[in-house]
């Protein structure tokens, strides 16, 4: 088993270093709207992502200028596979790069995306201070492999 990705530059000693995908599809990303009202959990009725998101379009010149302070949601150019008995972890962003934070959630557990496709991931991305400048392909995410010992019955 390895960790794979199509886009890794390198070894696997400092973890696979990943892009952003702009040029995906129709909608490349979201970004969160400032005020979304009342999210009521005990509703039965299905919530619509639009009344929390703004869908962001593939962009004409392959970048973006995201502004300081609101919250982003991209997904990686290429796809992941973790081998089940290991986890993997996204590392915060080299701070010289930009002032940009891309790990919220920053965990992948045991067998993420282990299947023949794989799975992207997905970057929580809040620029800070400055406007901040990304191009489809930009590499600005980086994840390392942590292993799970023992390995989990289930997954």
């Amino acid at each position: 088993y390895s960790l794979y990705s199509e886009e890794s530059e390198g070894g696997l000693q400092d973890g696979l270093v990943l892009g952003v995908d702009l040029s995906g599809g129709d909608v490349v990303g979201y970004r969160a709207r400032k005020s979304s009202g009342i999210l009521d959990l005990s509703s039965p009725l299905p919530l619509s992502p639009e009344a929390f998101w703004e869908p962001i379009k593939t962009p004409a010149g392959g970048s973006l200028i995201l502004e300081p302070e609101e919250f982003y949601l991209f997904a990686s150019r290429s796809r992941l596979k973790i081998p089940k008995d290991y986890a993997a972890e996204m590392l915060e962003f080299d701070a010289q790069s930009g002032e940009l934070r891309t790990h919220y959630a920053g965990f992948f557990d045991p067998g993420f995306g282990f299947s023949e496709q794989g799975a992207r991931a997905v970057l929580e991305v809040r620029p800070h201070d400055v406007p901040f400048r990304i191009v489809d392909g930009q590499k600005n995410l980086q994840v390392a492999l942590r292993t799970d010992e023992p390995p989990p019955d289930k997954i």
